[in-house]
């Protein structure tokens, strides 16, 4: 999921590094089935029999239908994948207009279905409290769940002031979000 023109560039197409190459993928995003948890391995066989031991060791089979739903999934159009990034792209942006108009500070995504956003400039008290307090006061008194910053950092401090909004959500659900995100403007 890239946008704005961007292209992914896969090591494993480079003919010079195919042979060293392990590209790892999910079903999860692509085709909105996250709770399936479902992903492939593209290595060259000498490796391919290695990751297929470590599997063995590591999980469970995945459902025999849920199997087939993907490999099926595998044959969609081209036009599939271009509609689902150009859907993402609408939700971004409307995403990105209600963090704006409220006040959060963010960097435009330039892939995925997540936007990182800064609340320490909004004019509430909310704003000085740490990202794990600000993200359940969010859900609790504002109605929209977000993830704490902290979650995606090792690193002590860091994501401290910010939290993780997701869109992959219908349009309709997103404007609801931001009238109840409109009670933050200061």
């Amino acid at each position: 999921i890239l946008y704005d023109g961007r292209v992914h560039r896969s090591p494993g197409g480079i003919e010079a590094l195919r042979e060293r190459t392990i590209t790892c993928g999910g079903f999860g995003k692509t085709f909105a089935v996250t709770g399936w948890r479902l992903g492939h391995i593209i290595a060259p066989a000498s490796v391919a029999q290695a990751v297929r031991k470590i599997h063995d060791y590591m999980t469970i089979c995945a459902p025999t239908p849920l199997q087939h739903a993907a490999a099926a999934a595998l044959d969609l159009p081209q036009s599939y994948f271009t509609q689902m990034t150009a859907d993402y792209h609408r939700r971004r942006d409307a995403m990105l207009s209600v963090l704006e108009e409220t006040g959060f500070q963010t960097i435009v995504p330039e892939g995925a279905y997540y936007i990182m956003a800064d609340y320490t400039q909004l004019d509430i008290p909310q704003a000085q409290w740490d990202s794990t307090r600000f993200a359940q006061w969010m859900v609790t008194d504002i109605g929209v769940a977000v993830v704490p910053g902290t979650s995606f950092y090792s690193l002590p401090g860091y994501g401290v002031n910010s939290v993780r909004f997701a869109y992959p959500k219908k349009l309709t659900t997103l404007e609801a979000a931001g009238e109840r995100m409109a009670r933050l403007k200061g």
